[in-house]
């Protein structure tokens, strides 16, 4: 291949930070992402991008090089949403050539980069893959806020049946990250993302199931937990909570299991893990009204605080959030109800027929104080649990952090 010109359709949170690593290696790369005000945005910020993300085709002509980052979603009925996928294929088949590479890394079901990518440009081009275009599947792997392992610490995954595409995908990607792994089947690729994202999505299941049974044996599953991780082989933590949420453990099962059933085999693990997971929101909502009413408050007429509407620690993004669904449930259930992250500054919320903005309440030891439960949903490392402890009337902690002992601290 001549000089690589690379594109990378979709400018989200894979996207994003995958072109900045091209681009700190010196690779000639732009950015194309059908959203014109994603992309205002992104040359407001990025003075030195302004040039290189764009939302007009004629600028990715030129490009040889495709890597697709685009979200797949699930619709209403749990099954995926390939409509940005489709939407990225048509823009690729309308400038692609001879020659060219695509990489595809959103997440998917295993078959989709055959179906989709491949079957679709020898159907409208006319090009024959391996011949005339080349593809390989390489799931991201980002885990957003984790300082420990960077983008470029993770080891890529690269998956293609054709050496010239595994090869050309090599030679971009091993000079970004630290380890590639080469799989020479798209399926094996496709599932290896989904197998990383099963096996969270149950354990989490798991604990959520034990800290249920917990509350009903009158053991601290969290001590439990951190006993049991003590063990240097055979044992891996994970940890209950309100639930699961994000772009990926509550959606990727979801894709396995739809491809599964489309063979008539159904997956009971994952429908399990699901549900229970997705039980969660109810279960802390049914836990805050029993510790309520243990301390004489009656459930519709109290004022409570959530701490974290973002789905994990340290990072802005509420999408799946469960924390976010608690909030909405107990919006019609109590008198008054506020939230506080410093990550998430305001929502909207529809209530009523009418858009309402919650913005993020000050923890000031007076506001703490006004209410009648604060429930911690998520566990931002800025906030000072200490104080939160001091000054709340009653907490329902459901991430432990809350450690101190505080008998108005009850624990999931």
């Amino acid at each position: 291949m001549k000089k690589k010109n690379i594109c990378i359709i979709g400018l989200g949170y894979v996207g994003l930070p995958l072109f900045f690593e091209l681009k700190k290696k010196s690779f000639n790369v732009v950015g194309f992402d059908n959203d014109n005000l994603k992309i205002s945005y992104l040359k407001k910020k990025y003075i030195n991008v302004k040039k290189k993300v764009f939302s007009s085709l004629n600028e990715i002509k030129k490009c040889n090089v495709y890597i697709i980052c685009v979200p797949t979603p699930l619709n209403k009925f749990l099954e995926p949403d390939t409509s940005f996928i489709k939407s990225a294929i048509k823009t690729i088949i309308s400038v692609i050539e001879k020659g060219d590479l695509i990489i595809f890394e959103s997440t998917c079901y295993p078959g989709c980069t055959k179906e989709m990518i491949i079957n679709e440009i020898e159907k409208k081009k006319e090009f024959k893959f391996k011949k005339d275009f080349f593809v390989s599947y390489s799931p991201e792997r980002i885990d957003p806020a984790n300082k420990k392992f960077k983008i470029t610490d993770i080891p890529k995954v690269i998956g293609s049946e054709c050496k010239k595409s595994l090869k050309l995908t090599d030679d971009i990607y091993k000079k970004i990250f630290k380890e590639t792994h080469i799989l020479h089947k798209f399926e094996e690729a496709e599932l290896s993302k989904l197998i990383e994202n099963v096996f969270r999505q149950i354990n989490i299941g798991l604990m959520n199931e034990m800290a249920m049974m917990c509350k009903k044996l009158e053991i601290n599953i969290w001590n439990a937990i951190k006993a049991s991780s003590t063990k240097p082989f055979g044992f891996m933590s994970f940890y209950p909570g309100p639930g699961t949420g994000g772009h990926c453990i509550p959606l990727d099962p979801n894709y396995l299991s739809w491809k599964a059933r489309s063979k008539n085999f159904f997956s009971r693990y994952i429908d399990l893990s699901n549900k229970l997971n997705q039980e969660m929101p109810n279960y802390i909502i049914k836990r805050a009204g029993n510790l309520l009413k243990k301390k004489k408050k009656v459930f519709n007429k109290s004022k409570i605080l959530v701490i974290g509407l973002s789905y994990k620690k340290n990072v802005s993004d509420y999408r799946e959030s469960p924390s976010l669904k608690i909030f909405q449930k107990l919006l019609s259930k109590v008198k008054k109800i506020e939230f506080h992250d410093d990550f998430v500054k305001n929502i909207k919320i529809k209530k009523n027929n009418k858009i309402k903005i919650f913005k993020s309440m000050n923890l000031t030891k007076k506001n703490i104080s006004s209410f009648d439960l604060v429930i911690v949903l998520t566990d931002h490392s800025y906030i000072n649990w200490t104080i939160l402890s001091k000054n709340s009337k009653n907490i329902f902690d459901t991430r432990f952090v809350c450690k101190n002992n505080y008998l108005n601290v009850e624990f999931l």
